[in-house]
């Protein structure tokens, strides 16, 4: 017998896993579930497997297999282990109860946090934007203050930097930090990175600050930014001339 009473999984459990195993069996052709080796340069499963098993426990203090039983693929073509086999090992291993993780499964999970952080940002964006938050000093720039640029033009020599600032912005409104936020887009305008992103994401900003106000000088300012590297007069019907009108809806309201 495969389980002692120990580790026996439940009719319940096997039943999930038997449906798992038909639902990838059918997503995916046998070329492709034989093709690992081209998902991972040539990297051996048992290579990934600690990997692999880290973040199928994380996965798992999130989301019940009974409920949503369409698990990521790449579970396989990342890690190269199988969801429903990997099961019944880490329930022998006293990590799983089901699919459960156990008090131990929490330890196994909190002394492997790097992989976790590496899977959730492979590229370390994330990583060097918290890092930059930490060494960045804020600084205060009036919208009056921006000059304008051809963005096309200027990127090669304000991308670096002003992306840098951006990827900060970005973390610092997943944080809620908003105001800190505007300030570092205001810092990457004013070394000329001037994309349309940046205009939508410090509009948005101003916006859950409830300053209307700045929200429509923000959008004007992108209006013309984008007549000024395009040359042209947007459409009536564009994003930032929607905004604008919202924003100016709920401005009124306001008062």
């Amino acid at each position: 017998m495969l389980f002692s009473k120990s580790y026996r999984l439940s009719k319940e459990t096997l039943d999930t896993l038997k449906q798992i195993k038909l639902t990838l069996d059918s997503r995916y052709t046998a070329n492709e579930l034989n093709d690992f080796f081209t998902f991972n340069d040539g990297q051996t499963p048992e290579q990934l497997t600690l990997e692999g098993q880290t973040i199928m426990l994380w996965w798992l203090t999130k989301y019940n297999p009974d409920s949503k039983r369409e698990v990521p693929s790449y579970f396989y073509f990342k890690y190269g282990i199988s969801f429903v086999e990997q099961v019944k090992i880490l329930n022998k291993k006293g990590l799983l109860n089901q699919f459960k993780v156990t008090e131990k499964g929490n330890k196994f999970i909190q002394n492997h946090h790097d992989i976790i952080e590496q899977h959730n940002d492979p590229d370390g964006i994330k990583r060097r934007a918290k890092n930059d938050i930490k060494n960045h000093t804020d600084i205060d720039i009036n919208l009056s203050d921006v000059t304008l640029v051809n963005y096309d033009e200027s990127l090669d020599t304000s991308y670096d930097k002003g992306s840098r600032l951006f990827r900060m912005a970005e973390q610092l409104s997943k944080e809620k930090h908003y105001e800190r936020s505007l300030k570092a887009i205001f810092e990457a305008w004013s070394v000329g990175y001037q994309m349309p992103v940046t205009f939508q994401r410090a509009a948005i900003n101003a916006r859950y600050l409830k300053n209307y106000e700045m929200e429509i000088a923000i959008l004007k300012l992108a209006l013309q930014s984008e007549t000024l590297t395009h040359g042209k007069q947007i459409d009536e019907d564009n994003w930032i001339k929607q905004r604008i009108e919202r924003a100016s809806q709920l401005a009124r309201k306001k008062v």
